[in-house]
């Protein structure tokens, strides 16, 4: 945010400064003509021109601050973006498919000051009203691993949000992971953070929304907080239950919904920390019948007896399969994995009967630990035959083995691992679930943040070294090593670089500045015009200057973060990088084009494409550095390059195109701009086990 606001005050300084400028030069112009020198009319329209253009340079940045932090216009706008994110994100929780296990679930009694209202007993179908009767509407869902509790939040996300039952001002559920909460900011502050980060919103925006209470933080994760299967009061989820039971609105507290492991929270409890004033409902487990019907639905009724053996295995309270299977992740887990084809014969590579077989598989964890081990191979065999809905064309026929899937996240997986409990790195609290593209590069290290500094210096250096040979002043060079160590330190306190791309939609030139540089463009094109009718080059390259002159600060300020509609995590990077390139090629030629006539006026054209060239060139740099540095687009991607030079063969080149191939496989989620691993505990699975298995002796006996 720092270098958005450094960007902004500059252009402000230098739209003034023109003002200025202009004004001085009518002035003083007026002065020395002589009389008759000047078109009376000429000189009315030019100074209404720029009293028009003062004001509606001011107006523009009043426009800007009341739209930013008015809550009315940005609150459908967040739920839709939420609605949009949220929607794609239940069919890759589900697996690819529609079909739901409408889990029940039933209330569970804090030790004291539980919300008012809470219903007995309820199921995934009716938690929105569930939620609403609650007094305040404050919810805590608990479950063991997999039940279904991101399943419920999601349901209960996208209920809120549904247009047929929502009313105007209506608050936004946003979902937010909790492993991400640096805890010394408070409730407020995080969910700020989180609304600029993620949905690229500008900071007084995301403050007013959450500050008029227009967003409920659906807090997802907080077992994911700390390492430690027992956590107490002082601990990382401890202090944010704490922070929370502080957050108010108004005279009740604020409405959440927290989502969070039943032995965690049990724990926390015992240490005599809880979520004041919520009712905490309990997931339960799968029955039999839900899941017979389940693997009916999504095997089809023809697979009746070939899963019979696991029908009759779930119906059985002793055996280790029963306990397994009672969460619709791992059903959902065994079905990828025992309905995987051989490629040559169409045969099943499993049979379920194995699965069910207690000398096979004595003891649950032994059961996970088989499911883990198979699940990645089972889920890129099944996204060959059939691609996900939704899933890029690009995505959709590219292909990548198994074991460069497996051994790609577990790296991935380690990282986030290191990054629970990890005190701060280059001044933030690194998330242990959040893949988020251009910030991934501390993967690398500080090689990472040292060659991306060094670009920048290295670009300049070379630039200010080939203009003193071509010019013949070799004294010039002496200040490359300073320019370099200078623009390295720069770029050395930028390390979190904002991805930017260029708005031209209208409501953009309303309110924000770029309507008044829009109306000096116009002028400044009228004087061109008339220039031109003299036919001297001077006079054209000099008209041309300030048209361009304005143009550039045109571009640069529609540049900015997209705060209309949900972001697509590799969008971002793509545009950044597409936004820098093209801007740096605008300066070039909007710089060197003046120039050049300017300079053909007095030393002919060949003088004038040379001096044209050359400065187009050294603009083009310029700006490219300007990017690197972090004003302007261009770090973000930059990081993200550097990030995958740095991996060269730990991982696929086009990273980004890995991660949202495996978000369509279903080995991955998306939560807004970051993609998250589908489950922790396939996270922790992948950071212990490095390499995959081979299984060889997976061979069906058909069905």
């Amino acid at each position: 945010m720092g270098g958005e606001r450094w960007a902004e005050q500059a252009l402000k300084l230098l739209g003034t400064v023109l003002l200025v400028a202009a004004a001085a030069v009518a002035v003083f112009g007026v002065r020395k003509a002589e009389w008759g020198g000047v078109d009376p009319g000429a000189l009315v329209i030019a100074l209404l021109a720029l009293l028009f253009g003062v004001a509606a340079f001011w107006q523009g940045f009043k426009a800007q601050r009341i739209t930013d932090t008015d809550v009315d216009v940005w609150t459908p706008r967040l739920a839709g973006m939420v609605r949009t994110t949220e929607t794609k994100q239940r069919w890759h929780l589900l697996g690819g498919q529609d079909r739901v296990i409408d889990v029940g679930f039933s209330f569970t009694p804090s030790p004291a000051h539980d919300a008012a209202d809470a219903c007995p007993t309820g199921t995934l179908a009716d938690v929105v009203e569930y939620f609403e009767r609650l007094s305040p509407q404050r919810l805590v869902i608990t479950g063991e691993g997999g039940a279904g509790k991101t399943v419920l939040a999601n349901e209960l996300i996208l209920g809120w949000l549904d247009e047929t039952r929502r009313r105007s001002g209506d608050p936004v559920p946003v979902r937010i992971p909790a492993a991400g909460w640096d805890t010394d900011a408070s409730v407020a502050e995080w969910l700020t953070a989180h609304l600029v980060r993620t949905y690229g919103m500008r900071k007084a925006t995301a403050h007013a929304l959450v500050d008029a209470g227009r967003v409920i933080p659906v807090i997802d994760g907080l077992d994911e907080m700390d390492k430690e299967p027992e956590p107490k009061y002082a601990s990382r989820a401890g202090r944010a239950l704490q922070a929370l039971n502080a957050y108010q609105q108004g005279r009740e507290k604020a409405r959440l919904v927290l989502t969070c492991r039943t032995a965690h929270y049990d724990s926390l409890i015992r240490g005599n920390i809880w979520a004041r004033d919520a009712a905490r409902i309990t997931l339960a487990p799968v029955t039999p019948d839900q899941a017979w019907r389940f693997i009916e639905a999504v095997a089809g009724t023809h697979q009746h007896v070939r899963w019979q053996p696991v029908l009759d295995a779930l119906t059985q309270p002793d055996h280790p399969l029963a306990s397994v299977l009672a969460t619709p992740l791992w059903l959902t887990v065994a079905i990828t994995v025992y309905q995987e084809l051989d490629d040559a014969t169409g045969d099943y590579l499993r049979d379920p009967a194995d699965l069910a077989d207690p000398a096979a598989h004595p003891h649950p964890d032994e059961i996970r630990d088989h499911l883990r081990s198979r699940f990645i191979h089972a889920a890129v065999k099944a996204s060959a035959r059939n691609p996900a809905e939704g899933t890029a064309p690009m995505a959709r026929h590219h292909r990548y083995p198994p074991e460069q899937v497996h051994s790609a996240l577990a790296l991935l997986a380690r990282y986030l691992n290191t990054n629970i409990g990890r005190t701060q790195f280059a001044g933030r609290t690194m998330s242990g679930t959040d893949l988020v593209l251009h910030e991934l590069w501390p993967m690398a290290g500080q090689r990472a943040r040292i060659l991306a500094c060094a670009l920048p210096a290295t670009v300049a250096g070379m630039t200010v070294g080939v203009w003193a040979i071509l010019t013949k002043r070799p004294s010039a060079i002496a200040v490359v090593p300073a320019l370099m160590l200078v623009l390295a330190f720069i770029a050395w306190l930028r390390p979190w670089p904002k991805p930017a791309r260029i708005h031209l939609r209208w409501h953009h030139l309303r309110k924000t500045s770029a309507l008044p540089l829009l109306v000096f463009m116009l002028i400044a094109g009228i004087n061109l015009a008339v220039r031109a009718r003299s036919g001297d080059a001077g006079d054209i390259g000099t008209a041309l200057a300030c048209v361009s002159m304005l143009t550039i600060l045109f571009l640069h300020r529609l540049t900015r973060p997209d705060t209309e509609r949900p972001v697509d995590p590799r969008r971002l990077v793509r545009d950044d990088l597409w936004t820098w390139l093209a801007l740096a090629l605008a300066v070039g030629v909007m710089t060197g084009l003046p120039f050049g006539l300017v300079v053909a006026s007095t030393t002919g054209p060949p003088g004038g494409l040379t001096a044209g060239l050359v400065t187009g060139v050294l603009a083009t740099v310029v700006q490219l550095t300007l990017g690197l540095l972090g004003v302007g687009p261009g770090a973000a991607a930059m990081r993200y390059l550097v990030l995958v030079l740095c991996l060269r063969g730990r991982t696929p080149w086009q990273l980004g195109r890995f991660l949202d191939w495996c978000y369509s496989v279903g080995l991955l989620r998306v939560a807004g701009i970051a993609y998250q691993f589908r489950h922790q505990e396939f996270q922790i699975y992948l950071a212990r086990h490095p390499s995959s298995r081979r299984h060889d002796a997976d061979r069906a006996s058909g069905a």
